[in-house]
């Protein structure tokens, strides 16, 4: 049994009588006499709890006592200092929906039994919806093991034992999105959005409340730099963004918008890294681009002559604006072939598009789209192989969203997602990163989950990447087509299993 520093001198003032009246020992006992005794009276001691030779509690002995219980009950309830002593029992829930808190988390437990308290409770605001429990003993450990594989939503919810060391350095991995305010619920994000919407529409949809200021309206973006139709709304207050949700489902322009609450931790999870965020400038005052425009094409297969002029001779009629045009160099210092270029808008990108596979001095181009950050990137010395990596064992529900928050905090400059012949997901991915070092410390991230499944990393090379994004791009005409018949089932389809058919495939691609 240990003692506290108070009960060990409750038990040396007991103990100093008993050595006063005990037998004296005779002038010829040996040592090892002297140590046998000692032996036998040592447990004794041990065993008297707080009690004095009369029967009652010396004093002060119980006030210490219940000091030192109430100290170890307050390091056990919270959520990062855990007991010293005896390994603190830690639960770890991964799946979690992206919109849990502390509170929702003790509310699942308590569906098995498990009562916990929010401050026990780590959220980790990662992709895989993870968080760790301190319980208060061993004995809840298998209550809450009842909660493995129970569904939420339309997620399963995994429980598995943990310890304080795994704790501590998921949460050194997570630090980017675990931030003091991260629990804070005034935030809503938006879902359905047209896709050239701006800040100040976003503003207006909620009839310019008090409680809003422009700069808290982030408009998120895709991996190729085009708006996703998605934002994170972040009001002053809780109270705020609760009245804001009666607008669920009102329209934006032609659009119907789907509100959720949400939180600061799952708004850090999807912008702690570059790439996915177009900030209120991209939007009104300045572009944010490194040029004068925003949306980026890239150019591959350009003869090693190629000039700025000859590069704006093939655009034409599509002007490029001042300091758009990057041609890219090689390791060697030599030009790769290979040019980026800034334009001012959505439809001079589709218009350069269409000038994929034409020649610039009897050579073919390859003409992509791509994002700023890709750009970025390889103006400032990404441009060999060894920043690419391969995923395989994607969730097929998976987003480049969330790609991006797995390997927080490492700088993501691209992401694609490699699909089929049929124009769906196959579970196969592509990850372009700022610098080496941190490609190679993404490959210390394979078989680590994301979602339900485990996510294997490797090395691979540019062309990898780009074959898959040629891929996806000649099957966005497929995907396109497929939507609309599904939403043309979805509308005409009445109570007929076509009809229902269409409806599954529109929810599909609303969440794709």
């Amino acid at each position: 049994r240990s003692l506290t520093m108070a009960e060990v001198r409750v038990e040396e003032e007991a103990a100093a009588p008993e050595k006063a009246i005990g037998p004296e020992p005779s002038a010829g006992e040996d040592d090892e006499d002297e140590v046998d005794a000692d032996r036998e009276v040592a447990p004794k001691r041990q065993r008297r709890e707080h009690v004095g030779y009369d029967g009652s509690a010396p004093p002060g002995a119980m006030e210490a006592a219940e000091a030192a219980a109430g100290a170890l009950a307050e390091a056990a309830a919270g959520s990062v200092l855990d007991p010293i002593g005896d390994e603190a029992v830690v639960a770890r829930l991964r799946g979690l929906p992206w919109s849990f808190g502390p509170e929702e988390v003790c509310e699942f437990l308590e569906s098995v039994g498990t009562k916990v308290q929010p401050e026990a409770v780590t959220m980790l605001h990662n992709a895989a919806g993870e968080a760790f429990v301190v319980l208060e003993a061993e004995a809840q450990m298998k209550e809450v093991m009842l909660a493995n594989k129970r569904q939420v939503g339309k997620r399963y919810v995994e429980v598995f034992s943990s310890t304080p060391a795994e704790k501590h350095a998921a949460c050194e991995r997570n630090r980017a999105t675990m931030k003091e305010d991260a629990g804070y619920r005034g935030v809503l994000r938006m879902r359905g959005l047209p896709y050239t919407a701006t800040v100040d529409d976003v503003v207006q949809f909620f009839n310019y409340p008090a409680e809003l200021s422009p700069a808290n309206v982030h408009l998120l973006q895709r991996a190729d730099g085009r708006a996703s139709g998605d934002a994170y709304v972040i009001f002053d207050t809780e109270e705020a963004a609760k009245q804001a949700l009666g607008l669920d489902k009102q329209k934006l322009g032609s659009r119907w918008v789907d509100l959720f609450q949400s939180s600061k931790g799952e708004f850090y999870a999807l912008t702690s890294t570059g790439g996915v965020m177009m900030t209120a400038a991209a939007n009104g005052a300045g572009s944010g681009a490194l040029g004068e425009g925003y949306f980026v094409v890239k150019l591959r297969g350009l003869p090693w002559n190629a000039t700025e002029d000859a590069i704006k001779k093939f655009l034409s009629p599509v002007a490029a604006p001042a300091g758009g045009i990057h041609i890219i160099n090689g390791n060697t210092g030599r030009p790769s072939g290979i040019a980026y270029v800034e334009l001012s808008s959505e439809e001079d990108q589709a218009a350069v598009l269409k000038k994929d596979k034409q020649n610039i001095g009897g050579r073919y181009i390859d003409i992509f789209t791509c994002s700023q950050s890709e750009l970025q990137g390889a103006l400032s010395g990404g441009s060999g192989d060894a920043q690419f990596v391969k995923l395989r064992g994607l969730p097929y529900s998976t987003t480049e969203h969330q790609i991006v928050a797995f390997f927080q905090p490492l700088q993501v400059i691209a992401v694609q997602i490699a699909l089929n012949n049929n124009g769906q997901a196959s579970g196969f991915g592509f990850v372009q990163f700022r610098t080496t070092e941190d490609a190679n410390k993404a490959l210390e991230k394979s078989n680590q989950s994301l979602g339900n499944r485990y996510v294997e990393v490797f090395r691979c090379n540019r062309i990898d990447m780009e074959q898959a994004h040629a891929h996806a791009m000649q099957m966005a005409p497929m995907m396109r087509q497929q939507q609309m018949f599904q939403m043309g089932m979805a509308h005409h389809g009445g109570g007929n299993p076509m009809g229902q058919m269409g409806q599954m495939g529109q929810m599909a691609a609303m969440q794709a």
